[in-house]
């Protein structure tokens, strides 16, 4: 989870660098999906493993996906990279907090507490209530996109107990992929002009925040028993209750 969060926190870099270099949010997504999904096309190929799902689930959890990541990068427009993402990175609160009601977990008295500090750590640090002007518009992208990618996270919950990290992250560049040229067409089409520092940074970000940053994040919300030998569950049937636990 900290090689996760070290590699997406070059995502605000990537978004400015894409603004600065005439790439729109859609254009510079597509690249990133682009390239992600030929790695992993590449690297599927090599060891005969399947690359895509059948699951609707997947395909749901894509679109937050995407919805998340257009919103994330439409903020860094209004937004310095370390206010918006201070904001966006509250999605563990608001997975505490929904996990509530989705899987009836209980808030212990230490959760709660250090929930309300988190909260205030990000009040704090994003400058809200400093007298420099944010902007409302990039907040309400930023604290949306966060909303979204707690949903995401939480249906992961379900989809990686039957999907490996592997073939997820390569089903949602797929759809990144199709979804993306559909609904964003003349910006898309810019593409075909893309010189060499635009598509260096589409395969960075491919690398950094699809093949590092998200297979790791899914590797580690993977189930727990999952992780554990087969010969260890098959020993005490009892352990693989105990860890769902």
């Amino acid at each position: 989870m900290l090689i996760s969060a070290a590699a997406d926190a070059t995502l605000p870099i990537f978004g400015k660098a894409a603004y600065h270099m005439g790439l729109g949010p859609a254009s510079i997504l597509f690249l990133r999906n682009f390239f992600a999904f030929a790695m992993l096309a590449l690297y599927a190929i090599w060891r005969g493993r399947s690359i895509l799902t059948r699951s609707w689930l997947v395909y749901l959890q894509g679109g937050l996906l995407i919805a998340q990541e257009l919103l994330f990068f439409y903020a860094m427009h209004y937004l310095d990279a370390s206010v918006g993402t201070v904001i966006f990175y509250t999605y563990p609160i608001l997975v505490a907090l929904l996990a509530v009601f989705f899987f009836r977990e209980k808030v212990s008295a230490s959760l709660f507490a250090v929930l309300l500090t988190a909260i205030a750590g990000v009040i704090l640090i994003s400058g809200i209530n400093s007298a420099n002007a944010v902007s409302t518009r990039g907040l309400l992208l930023s604290f949306t996109a966060s909303v979204l990618f707690a949903l995401f996270s939480l249906l992961g919950q379900k989809t990686l107990a039957d999907i490996d990290s592997f073939t997820l992250t390569a089903s949602f560049s797929f759809m990144a992929m199709v979804v993306l040229p559909v609904a964003f067409l003349p910006e898309i089409k810019g593409i075909i002009h893309v010189n060499s520092n635009q598509l260096l940074l589409g395969c960075g970000t491919a690398v950094l925040n699809n093949l590092v940053g998200m297979v790791f994040f899914l590797k580690r919300l993977t189930p727990l028993e999952l992780h554990e030998p087969r010969w260890l569950v098959r020993l005490s049937p009892s352990s693989a209750s105990c860890w769902q636990r």
